[in-house]
C-alpha cells in the first residue's frame, strides 16, 4: 500500500495518474460538510457551552450588582465568542468537503485527503482486512465507511484524520465520513469486493475458505441498524 502525494497528472479528479486498461471507476463522493460540522467538529456542543457561559455571566452579574447594561455586555462577548468558534469550523468543513474525493475502483479505494497538504491514500482490497459501516443519519441517509487493513500496513493516524474511523487511534482505520446515499454505496462497495475476490479466487490468489464477504442490515442505532463487510480474511469489525 502506498501513500502518494498530490498531485502530478489527474485524468479523473481525486486520482492521480491514469487507471490501468483492468481497473474502472466504479464510484466517487465527498463528505457532507454539515454533518461533518456536527458530528467530527461537534458545533452544538461548542454552540451549548458558550450559552451556558452567557447565562453564568448574567447570573453572577446580578449576583454581583453588576448594573444591567454590563451584565448584557459580558454575556454577549461570549456568545460572539462562539458565534466565531463556529464559524472557524463551519469554514473547515467546507474546506474539508472541498478538498476530499472518496473514490471506490474495481480493485482498490482512493481517499484524496487533506485542506494544506493534499495526499491520496491508496487502499488496495487486497490489503483490507475488513470494512464497517453505520449510518450517521437517517433523515440525509448519511454515513461512515471505515477500513482495517491489514496488520502489516501502518496507517498515521494524524496523517488522515478527520477521515479515520472515531476513538481508533492506536490502528488507524481509514474512513470514507458522513458519505451521501449511504446504503447504495456501502453496497456499490459489497459488491466490489466480492467480484473482486472472485476475480484473484479464480486467478489461485485465494482460497474458497479466504472468499466470505458477510452483509448486515443497515440502520443508526440498533445492532439490527449496522452493516459489516468482512474481507477474505474473514475478519469483521462491528461498527462504532
Amino acid at each position: 500500500m502506498r501513500q502518494l502525494v498530490e498531485h502530478e497528472f489527474e485524468e479523473i479528479p481525486g486520482i492521480p495518474g491514469r487507471l490501468p486498461k483492468d481497473e474502472h471507476l466504479i464510484w466517487q463522493g465527498k463528505p457532507n460538510w454539515w454533518q461533518v460540522a456536527l458530528h467530527v467538529f461537534h458545533i452544538r456542543l461548542i454552540g451549548l457551552y458558550f450559552v451556558v457561559l452567557a447565562v453564568w455571566r448574567v447570573y453572577t452579574g446580578f449576583v454581583d450588582g453588576i448594573p444591567l447594561t454590563q451584565n448584557l455586555l459580558n454575556a454577549s462577548t461570549a456568545l460572539v465568542l462562539g458565534m466565531g468558534a463556529i464559524s472557524i469550523f463551519l469554514v473547515w468543513a467546507r474546506l474539508i468537503q472541498k478538498s476530499t474525493v472518496y473514490s471506490i475502483t474495481s480493485k482498490r479505494l482512493l481517499m484524496r485527503v487533506g485542506v494544506a497538504l493534499p495526499i491520496t491514500l491508496n487502499l488496495p482490497f487486497s490489503k483490507l482486512a475488513a470494512a464497517a459501516g453505520k449510518k450517521v443519519s437517517s433523515k440525509t441517509n448519511s454515513g461512515n465507511l471505515s477500513f482495517d487493513v491489514l496488520p502489516e500496513e501502518r496507517i498515521g493516524w494524524l496523517m488522515v484524520w478527520p477521515h479515520t474511523r472515531p476513538w481508533h487511534m492506536t490502528r488507524a482505520q481509514p474512513s470514507f465520513r458522513h458519505i451521501d446515499n449511504f446504503d447504495a454505496v456501502a453496497e456499490t462497495l459489497a459488491t466490489a469486493l466480492e467480484r473482486d475476490q472472485r476475480r484473484r479466487q479464480l486467478r489461485g490468489e485465494l482460497t474458497a475458505a479466504q472468499n466470505a464477504v458477510t452483509i448486515k442490515a443497515t440502520g443508526q442505532k440498533s445492532h439490527s441498524d449496522r452493516k459489516t463487510i468482512s474481507s477474505e480474511k474473514g475478519q469483521t469489525v462491528p461498527a462504532e
